[in-house]
């Protein structure tokens, strides 16, 4: 297998929808909050972002094809960088800033590290002509 292998259909079918899911119960089943209140709120604004992003990007499970593939992986990058962000601005601490810290190791690496480099058209049929000669 190699080393990048999340594709777009495999974040479309095994990775949006039901990652958001579960990151928009987690902070509830978890309890966040105890070491601020904005810690369970902030978790919830950014997971529903999370959810609504794979709703209006072009792929098949796209409900309006708005937004753009690549632009999803960097919209998803930055909800990373806010949960961070954030997790320093307001002190986070305890589990709700253990949590903030494994979500954004989880959504970096599975939109940069782990990700496939998207093939545009043009690179496509280049390839294409390449492999029937």
């Amino acid at each position: 297998m190699p080393f990048r292998f999340i594709t777009n259909s495999i974040r479309t079918y095994l990775i949006d929808y039901p990652v958001a899911f579960v990151l928009m119960v987690a902070p509830f089943l978890l309890k966040l909050g105890k070491s601020s209140s904005v810690a369970l709120w902030l978790s919830m604004v950014t997971r529903v972002t999370a959810l609504l992003l794979p709703a209006l990007t072009d792929h098949l499970t796209g409900l309006v094809w708005v937004i753009s593939y690549w632009l999803h992986l960097w919209m998803d990058r930055a909800l990373g960088v806010v949960s961070i962000t954030a997790t320093s601005a307001f002190h986070f601490t305890g589990l709700d800033a253990g949590y903030h810290w494994v979500l954004v190791v989880a959504v970096l690496q599975t939109t940069s590290v782990l990700n496939t480099p998207e093939v545009s058209a043009a690179q496509r049929a280049n390839l294409d002509t390449r492999t029937a000669m």
